[in-house]
């Protein structure tokens, strides 16, 4: 995190990087990699105020990610027949759900039928960066995480995504310095909620030395195929690992005296102060 050089008091633009990837973890003597679908970035600001208007956000397009549903409204009649018929789409493109009416009377006609039908095509707006809050941003979709992998990690590098017209990156946001007697300081941290955090091993999840629990809850949550109930299993047993890993980071963490809300842990945490007065380089005018 930055502020840009040569910025007015008054319109400072903080320059943001987060990266994000996997961390190798060892248990019992096992290798483990954790990584994670969502996070949120905080701002801590003393002495500034953030512009309006002026935080950073992203939303994926089409060509980064699509996903759509057909919603399909239909009708039909016989004119002077007294058939009505109704019929709608839940436009869902995950579980379609069909509702339908038949109404009215049967008489025999020999005039024509007339049918109308329309289709209307949604696609769902799906988030990558917005803002959560007063100066917090989230990262990641809390259901899909990254949309853009098919596993939903947060891998890379964000909040570079977006540009100005000039085509540089976007900044975080636009703060102005308050009393000219005080310097300005900001504070980023990066936090994760415990079920975005995920532990995968080379052959699968982390084992739980209890999988009663486990075990009931899968066969509860579904009884679909065999295909679909070991996926369920394999991003369960990795939640839960996540969960008991993250609890006691973000204990440590309290101990520690670090501002962590509950539920949640840090991953990084960075200061920057910006003095009273730029220095001048040598033999320039003040």
């Amino acid at each position: 995190m930055n502020i840009r050089q040569g910025e007015p008091y008054d319109a400072m633009r903080v320059d943001f990087e987060l990266s994000c990837g996997t961390a190798a973890l060892r248990i019992a003597g096992r290798d483990y990699i954790i990584s994670m679908r969502a996070c949120h970035v905080a701002l801590e600001r003393e002495n500034c105020e953030v512009a309006t208007h002026s935080r950073y956000e992203h939303r994926l397009g089409k060509g980064s990610f699509e996903i759509s549903g057909t919603e399909t409204l239909s009708s039909g009649r016989e004119r002077d027949a007294g058939i009505g018929i109704e019929a709608s789409v839940d436009a869902n493109p995950f579980k379609p759900s069909f509702i339908g009416r038949l109404t009215g009377r049967y008489k025999r006609s020999a005039r024509r039928n007339e049918e109308r039908k329309d289709v209307v095509r949604r696609e769902p707006v799906v988030d990558l960066i917005v803002t959560s809050g007063q100066d917090r941003w989230q990262v990641g979709d809390p259901a899909r995480g990254d949309a853009r992998r098919d596993d939903g990690r947060l891998q890379g590098t964000y909040f570079g995504e977006e540009r100005d017209k000039d085509g540089e990156v976007r900044e975080l946001c636009v703060v102005a310095r308050g009393s000219a007697s005080l310097p300005v300081v900001l504070t980023a941290t990066v936090s994760a909620s415990f079920g975005h955090v995920f532990v995968h091993g080379p052959a699968g999840p982390v084992e739980e030395a209890d999988r009663t629990g486990a075990e009931a809850a899968l066969r509860q949550r579904s009884s679909k195929a065999a295909r679909e109930h070991s996926a369920a299993k394999v991003d369960l047993r990795a939640r839960v690992a996540g969960l008991v890993m993250a609890k006691a980071l973000g204990e440590a963490q309290r101990d520690a005296g670090f501002p962590v809300a509950d539920g949640e842990f840090l991953i990084a945490v960075q200061s920057l102060a910006v003095p009273l007065e730029r220095a001048q380089p040598d033999g320039d005018d003040p």
